[in-house]
């Protein structure tokens, strides 16, 4: 039988009754960690299956008996009946019968323990036919059960409570300064406040030392973040304040920064809204009229939590370990137009993307990137809401101008998602969707300095 088609039969669970008018079909069940329901586990718990029968009127009639694993990856397995492991099932390993007999009632036992299984949703199914031949039959009866893995729970909720916490505080007292504070509450009075604030750039050496930079700014890279070298340089006693180019590599370093207990704030816009020729890129170009949509897109399934595996126990010291590991190959955002070109494409695209808007429910039911959910920025941390991110896709976040959107992105990333920032946000998707006072203006000329550390 075509191996899709069975497929097909199993997930769709077509039961198919004989003699419905006159006899009671048979009725398996199977159980995970003895339920019946959607069961939830962590990698470093067991999942015992068990199965049960109820044979209806079809007692000591003879039937194949089938013990089915579908694996996250796609991958199927069925139960040895010789050594009561689970087999993988393909074109050169075809299905196979756990049991070959005559149906008999009896009430759930444990076939199987497994441990150690990696993080996804799972299912297991129990079915029976009325044939002995060693095929499924298309007369079938068929009993399935979900299990969603998730990441060990000790670690990842360890991490997930502190972010929450986090965000409670950030929600509050948002760690984003304009130029202008910048210049005129800090450098421009820098004599009485220099005790109190320490100025970073996370540009490139060449850039700080030859084409300017805030003045009083020393520099580290963003990629080398929280190595010792760069944390070395860092007064925990200050109040920091970090800077990029556009404001998105500036973000992720002030959250991871913020993260590990640094009092850290980011300049929104960083040297493009400070001074346009020490910039040194191409700055925003002030258009973008994508169309967006306003229905309302819902997640119909709950997701499993990535694993975070990590020798630490505290968060502070999984999440410096965790950005240690990020940082140096991080891809950190991307154009709206490649988001267009997947949003254009997305039956092609939609089993690798998710997107997800973080700004108010009001301006995402105003209008959003077409296929986009909506989880509220300071909200993303909370249980359910990430139980609606898919950990095997990359998750593309927005928000308004790329800032929070950034706060998001990075904290998905410390959380073990795959997630990637939409540059410049909905600004640069839509800006009739964004408040012009929160909008670049185009304009940046204060001094900078041109030295070496």
């Amino acid at each position: 039988m075509n191996k899709f088609i069975t497929l097909v039969m199993v997930l769709c669970s077509m039961v198919f009754f004989v003699n419905q008018s006159i006899a009671a079909n048979p009725e398996p069940e199977i159980m995970a960690n003895g339920l019946d329901d959607t069961v939830m586990i962590t990698t470093d718990e067991s999942l015992t299956i068990s199965v049960g029968l109820d044979s209806g009127d079809y007692s000591g009639q003879g039937g194949d008996w089938w013990l089915v694993e579908n694996a996250p990856d796609g991958s199927w397995y069925y139960l040895d009946s010789m050594t009561f492991n689970w087999t993988s099932w393909d074109i050169l390993l075809p299905l196979q019968p756990v049991y070959q007999g005559a149906l008999e009632d009896f009430s759930p036992i444990d076939i199987s323990v497994l441990s150690g299984l990696s993080t996804g949703t799972y299912q297991f199914h129990f079915a029976v036919d009325l044939e002995t031949d060693g095929m499924l039959n298309e007369q079938f009866f068929i009993d399935t059960v979900n299990v969603i893995v998730d990441g060990s729970s000790d670690k990842f909720e360890t991490v997930r409570a502190y972010i929450e916490e986090w965000l409670s505080e950030a929600a509050s007292d948002k760690p984003v300064k304009t130029s202008s504070y910048v210049k005129e509450s800090i450098v421009d009075d820098w004599e009485n406040l220099e005790n109190n604030y320490q100025i970073v750039s996370v540009r490139s050496e060449d850039d700080y030392a030859n084409s300017g930079h805030v003045p009083e700014a020393i520099n580290i890279q963003w990629k080398d973040l929280v190595d010792e070298s760069s944390l070395s340089k860092l007064d925990a006693a200050k109040i920091l304040i970090v800077y990029c180019y556009t404001g998105h590599t500036g973000m992720l370093s002030t959250t991871i920064l913020s993260l590990l207990e640094y009092d850290a704030y980011n300049l929104k816009f960083g040297m493009m809204d400070w001074n346009l020729e020490a910039f040194n890129k191409t700055p925003w170009d002030m258009e973008a009229d994508y169309d967006v949509e306003t229905t309302v897109n819902v997640v119909d399934m709950e997701y499993s939590y990535p694993a975070i595996n990590s020798e630490q126990n505290n968060a502070v010291d999984i999440i410096k370990e965790n950005a240690g590991n990020y940082l140096p190959d991080a891809t950190v955002a991307m154009s709206s137009s490649s988001v267009k070109d997947l949003v254009d494409d997305w039956e092609n695209n939609k089993d690798q993307y998710q997107i997800l808007s973080v700004r108010t429910t009001e301006d995402y039911e105003t209008g959003h990137v077409p296929y986009a959910i909506n989880i509220p920025w300071t909200e993303i941390a909370n249980e359910d809401n990430l139980r609606k991110l898919d950990p095997e896709k990359t998750i593309i976040v927005y928000c308004y101008t790329g800032h929070t959107g950034q706060i998001v992105t990075t904290l998905l990333n410390m959380l073990g998602y795959n997630a990637i920032n939409m540059k410049y946000g909905m600004m640069d998707w839509n800006k009739s969707l964004v408040d012009e006072s929160k909008q670049w203006d185009g304009e940046a000329d204060y001094p900078v300095e041109y030295s070496t550390e």
